[in-house]
C-alpha cells in the first residue's frame, strides 16, 4: 500500500477489515476521530535504522540534508524524527523526501537522491553492503519502544461477533507464523525466499537474525489502563 496512512486509510474506507500497520498512524488516526484499534502488536520495537552517505559521521551532519521516508506519519518518518532529537536536529533543519516504500527509499539512497534513508532489513544489510554508514539504530536507544508494525481494524467492524471470530482466528494464525519466524530458520528462510523472491542466503539469514530478537513472545496490546486486551488468547490446549 505505501505507507501506513494510506493502509489506515483504506481499512477505515472499508476496502479490507484487517491491517498491518505502524503503531504510529494508528494513534495519530485516533486521535483524529477515527474508531481505528491495535488489536495486536507483532512488532512493539522500532526496526528501522538510519543509513546514511559514507560523508555523513554523525547526526549533527544531516542539518541541511535530504531524509528519505516512505511516507509522512508511517513508522519510517516517526524513526527519522527520533533520530533527529536524538542527535539535537530540529525536523526543520532537514528536508524529508516521500518515496511511498521502504525499497524506493534505499533506491533513492543509491541513486544520490536523498543524503539519509530510514530502511529495515533486508535493504539495511543492502545499504551496508554498498559502503553506506549505519548513523542511527533505534534499537540501541531509548527511542526502541516504538510499535513499529500492529495489527488494526475498526472497532465498529469489530462489534460484529462473526468479524471478532475472523479477527481471532487471524491473530492465532499469525501468532503461529511469528513463532516460527523467531525460532526456526530453515522455515523463515524458506518463506523469504518464496514470497520475496530473494535467493541470497546471506540476506535471508540477516534478516532472520534481525528480526529474531524483535519478535515478542506475545501479540497482546497493552491498553491506557494496564490491561491487555485478551483477542488472540487461545483456548486452552491450543497452540497460541
Amino acid at each position: 500500500m505505501g505507507g501506513s496512512p494510506l493502509i489506515n486509510a483504506a481499512i477505515l474506507a472499508g476496502e479490507f477489515p484487517i491491517g498491518y500497520t505502524g503503531g504510529g498512524a494508528v494513534i495519530s488516526s485516533r486521535l483524529s476521530g477515527s474508531d481505528l484499534i491495535a488489536i495486536a502488536s507483532p512488532l512493539p520495537v522500532l526496526t528501522i535504522d538510519g543509513w546514511s552517505r559514507p560523508e555523513i559521521k554523525s547526526i549533527a551532519d544531516v542539518r541541511g540534508k535530504r531524509i528519505g521516508v516512505t511516507r509522512f506519519g508511517a513508522s519510517s518518518y516517526f524513526s527519522a524524527l527520533s533520530m533527529l532529537e536524538s542527535g539535537g536536529v530540529k525536523p526543520n533543519e532537514v528536508v524529508f523526501i516521500q518515496n511511498g516504500g521502504v525499497g524506493e527509499s534505499y533506491a533513492a539512497l543509491a541513486g544520490g537522491r536523498v543524503d539519509v534513508c530510514m530502511i529495515g532489513y533486508p535493504f539495511g544489510l543492502n545499504a551496508k553492503n554498498a559502503g553506506f554508514n549505519l548513523l542511527f539504530r533505534p534499537s540501541q536507544t531509548e527511542y526502541g519502544l516504538f510499535p513499529t508494525a500492529v495489527i488494526a481494524a475498526r472497532e465498529a467492524w469489530l462489534k460484529d461477533a462473526r468479524n471478532h471470530k475472523v479477527a481471532v482466528d487471524f491473530l492465532r494464525a499469525l501468532s503461529e507464523g511469528q513463532q516460527f519466524a523467531r525460532d526456526n530458520a530453515a522455515v523463515t528462510k524458506r518463506a523469504l525466499r518464496r514470497f520475496t523472491r530473494v535467493d541470497d542466503d546471506a540476506s535471508l539469514q540477516g534478516s532472520f537474525e534481525y528480526y529474531r530478537d524483535a519478535f515478542p513472545s506475545s501479540l497482546r496490546v497493552i491498553e491506557g489502563d494496564g490491561e491487555c486486551l485478551e483477542i488472540c488468547r487461545p483456548p486452552q490446549g491450543q497452540a497460541g
